[in-house]
């Protein structure tokens, strides 16, 4: 994280105003991640990005020299996915009352069946631009505490989320699963070898095939139908470090 000191004229002389300027999409805040989906979009001119991005105040804007809006425009510009982003900027969802919470940092608590239904639903969303798809993707990702991936009436969440009108805020988070997604190829290589494109670029993935997590999960069981259940709860990151190994391990022979 940099920092940026901002002089501003003011009745007795100057006035100093920090700023905070993120190097990663990882050190972003919610509210700068979701200017930055706007700006992605083309939902905002660059001029409001800017003081969404930062939070500038409309006298601060007014008052502020345009050497500071090109330099904050390039420091901007110069953010990376550093694939270090492992959590959910937004952490909650309030939708009709009901409050939603997103898996933790991570993925901890996160089971098994819950990431490969998550990003099935994803992947397919990617490929079809439908909104059911990103609906569904949404009601896998965010449980109330009172439930469990297990018990949620998904049918009913889904049509709750339909009629909720947070479609932004939806497709930010599918954002910010691209990134957590490419955080996991670093860490389980040989499970994700290519990177997901983060929010921009989706439009030239409509042809990719969706993720398969199926055929995995059916490697990884083979014939022991036994194990079917066990699996399905078990923490997602584990089962992704066991089939990231046998892949490895794989390669080797």
């Amino acid at each position: 994280m940099k920092e940026v000191l901002i002089r501003k004229p003011s009745m007795v002389g100057w006035k100093d105003i920090k700023v905070n300027v993120p190097e990663s999409f990882s050190e972003m805040t919610p509210e700068q991640f979701f200017a930055m989906c706007s700006i992605g979009k083309g939902e905002v001119d660059e001029r409001k990005f800017i003081k969404n991005f930062f939070g500038i105040t409309p006298d601060l804007w007014q008052s502020l020299d345009m050497f500071y809006v090109w330099k904050l425009t390039q420091m901007i510009r110069e953010i990376k996915d550093d694939g270090r982003c492992d959590h959910f900027v937004e952490s909650y969802l309030y939708v009709d009352g009901i409050v939603l919470e997103a898996p933790f940092a991570r993925l901890k608590g996160m089971s098994w069946q819950q990431f490969i239904t998550a990003d099935t639903y994803f992947s397919w969303w990617k490929h079809t631009d439908k909104d059911w798809y990103l609906h569904a993707f949404i009601a896998s990702l965010y449980i109330a505490d009172t439930e469990s991936f297990f018990t949620v009436k998904y049918d009913e969440r889904i049509s709750l989320l339909q009629k909720s009108g947070g479609k932004k805020a939806f497709e930010c988070i599918a954002t910010n699963w691209s990134l957590i997604r490419n955080w996991l190829a670093n860490v389980f290589p040989y499970l994700f070898p290519g990177k997901i494109i983060a929010e921009g670029e989706k439009n030239e993935q409509k042809n990719e095939k969706p993720a398969s997590w199926l055929d995995v999960f059916d490697s990884l069981v083979g014939e022991d139908l036994t194990r079917i259940e066990s699996y399905k709860t078990l923490a997602c990151m584990d089962v992704m470090r066991i089939i990231n190994n046998r892949i490895k391990e794989g390669k080797k022979k």
